[in-house]
């Protein structure tokens, strides 16, 4: 309830993909935030989904994780 490290974001050094569902209730604005304090991150919002973005849109979720994945593995 109290676990806060909002302030180490900025010190991540890999690879990083936030994701969330349209209506989830960790909301796409407050998700974007923390990944804004993520450098080089990315954010992935899921349409038609709350939090169980794997459960609720299976094929999206999967989409975007293994185009994540690529876009690492060929850096």
């Amino acid at each position: 309830k109290n676990y806060n490290r909002t302030s180490q974001l900025k010190d991540i050094k890999v690879p990083v993909l936030y994701v969330c569902g349209d209506h989830d209730e960790a909301r796409p604005v407050t998700v974007k935030y923390f990944q804004s304090l993520t450098p080089g991150s990315k954010l992935a919002v899921i349409s038609n989904s709350a939090h169980l973005t794997m459960k609720d849109n299976t094929s999206e979720n999967g989409r975007v994780i293994a185009e994540f994945l690529n876009e690492v593995d060929h850096k």
